[in-house]
């Protein structure tokens, strides 16, 4: 999932933009937080970022960036 995160504001940041990360443990968890100066995301998309499968841009197929899931 961070590596998610961290690629996808990489490839929404300007090549002279900036991606932070943040690590801060907690008792029992960590906590992540990336940051980023890049184009962000819709409001309408932000609850639902971390939904398995959930994609904002629907036409990214794996020949486009996107990854193919193979149920088994």
């Amino acid at each position: 999932m961070l590596g998610n995160l961290r690629s996808n504001a990489l490839r929404h940041t300007p090549a002279v933009g900036r991606v932070d990360v943040e690590v801060t443990p907690n008792d029992a968890s960590v906590s992540f937080e990336v940051t980023d100066n890049g184009d962000g995301i819709a409001a309408e998309h932000v609850d639902r970022i971390l939904e398995r499968f959930y994609r904002v841009d629907t036409a990214r197929d794996p020949e486009h960036g996107g990854t193919e899931w193979v149920w088994q």
